[in-house]
C-alpha cells in the first residue's frame, strides 16, 4: 500500500511539473507577443509623426497662422491594427526573424547598379 501511494504521489508531482512547465512556456510567449505589439505600435507612431513633423515643417502651416493636423498624428489605422491583433491571436510573429532582415539587407546588396549609375561599394 505504500509503495502504491509513493508511485501515485510521483506521477502526480509529474504531471503537475509538466502543467507548469507548459504555463510558464504559454506565459512567455504571450509576453513575447505582447512586447512585439507594443514594439509594432511603438515603432508605427515614431515613424508617424516624424512624417508629421516633416510634412508641417516643409508646408509652412505654422508659419501661415493655420493649424496643423495633429488629431491623427500617431494613430494606427483601424485596419492595420485590426491585422496586427490578427497576428496576435494568431501567435505569429508581427517583428520580422532577424534572419530575414539579414536575407533582405543581402538582396538589397547584391542589387547591380544602373547603367552609368553608382554600386552601393561607391558610396
Amino acid at each position: 500500500m505504500q509503495i502504491l501511494l509513493h508511485r501515485y504521489e510521483e506521477i502526480a508531482k509529474a504531471k503537475a511539473e509538466v502543467k507548469t512547465n507548459s504555463n510558464m512556456n504559454y506565459a512567455r510567449e504571450l509576453a513575447v507577443r505582447i512586447v512585439d505589439l507594443s514594439l509594432k505600435a511603438c515603432a508605427y507612431r515614431e515613424l508617424s509623426n516624424s512624417k508629421q513633423k516633416n510634412n508641417d515643417d516643409d508646408s509652412g502651416a505654422r508659419q501661415r497662422g493655420k493649424k496643423a493636423n495633429v488629431e491623427n498624428c500617431g494613430l494606427i489605422p483601424k485596419q492595420m491594427w485590426r491585422e496586427w491583433t490578427q497576428l496576435f491571436v494568431k501567435s505569429k510573429s508581427l517583428i520580422p526573424a532577424q534572419n530575414e532582415l539579414a536575407s533582405d539587407a543581402d538582396a538589397l546588396l547584391q542589387v547591380q547598379p544602373e547603367e552609368g549609375g553608382m554600386g552601393i561599394d561607391e558610396l
